[in-house]
This record gives structure tokens, C-alpha cells and sequence, in this order.
């Protein structure tokens, strides 16, 4: 039986898709030390469905960030 949080993360990546169906994330960096591991990555998209309520604006998205 799947957990409700693998359950959740599917329709998340689902709407994702839907609402940017030309998205990239790309994996820029990846390091490890201390006991933790950093990603940098980036992700691009056109916005060409709705997402959470808003309407798409057919604009290209980018965004760059990290996750320790």
C-alpha cells in the first residue's frame, strides 16, 4: 500500500507537468561533507497550464536554487 506522502508528491509532479509540459530540471552541483549533501539545480518551463488556481501565461520560468 502506498503512503499518502508518495501519494501527494505524485499528483504534485503531476500538476508540475501538466502546467509546464516543456520543463528541464537540471542538476547544476552536487557536494557532500559534514554530514549533509548540497544540490544546486535549476529548473525552466513555459507556463502553459494551470497551477494551484492560476492561470498559465505561456511566459518561460526560471529558477535556480539549493537543497542541503
Amino acid at each position: 500500500m502506498r503512503s499518502r506522502y508518495v501519494i501527494g508528491r505524485k499528483q504534485d509532479v503531476t500538476s508540475w507537468r501538466e502546467a509546464f509540459p516543456d520543463s528541464q530540471l537540471i542538476m547544476d552541483g552536487i557536494s557532500a561533507g559534514s554530514n549533509k549533501v548540497t544540490i544546486e539545480r535549476t529548473f525552466t518551463g513555459t507556463y502553459q497550464g494551470v497551477l494551484m488556481g492560476f492561470a498559465a501565461i505561456g511566459k518561460e520560468v526560471k529558477y535556480s536554487g539549493i537543497t542541503q
